[in-house]
């Protein structure tokens, strides 16, 4: 989606309260651009920015996940349990 732009918006059709936190006055006429918010996958780099061994690390964990190899620990005493034995298999 494209941005809009608005041109001579009078302040007396704005929230008062609006223009009064950002420190303008209603016998003011403005010009309002409105923008769709960026995407998430947009602000992220691209995978050829990271390090071979990162990505390769991302894969195997997908790899992982997909094979049902990991753990869901639901409370903090599972999460204990579940840390204190792999910890002291090392």
């Amino acid at each position: 989606m494209l941005g809009k732009t608005i041109e001579n918006v009078k302040g007396t059709e704005l929230s008062a309260e609006w223009l009064i936190r950002q420190g303008f006055i209603p016998e003011e006429t403005f010009t309002i651009t409105i923008e769709p918010a960026p995407d998430d996958d947009e602000n992220m780099p691209l995978e050829e920015m990271f390090r071979p061994e990162f990505v390769a690390e991302m894969e195997r964990v997908d790899r992982d996940i997909k094979q049902g190899k990991f753990t869901i620990c639901r409370t903090p005493e599972e999460d204990e349990a579940f840390f204190k034995s792999v910890w002291e298999d090392e």
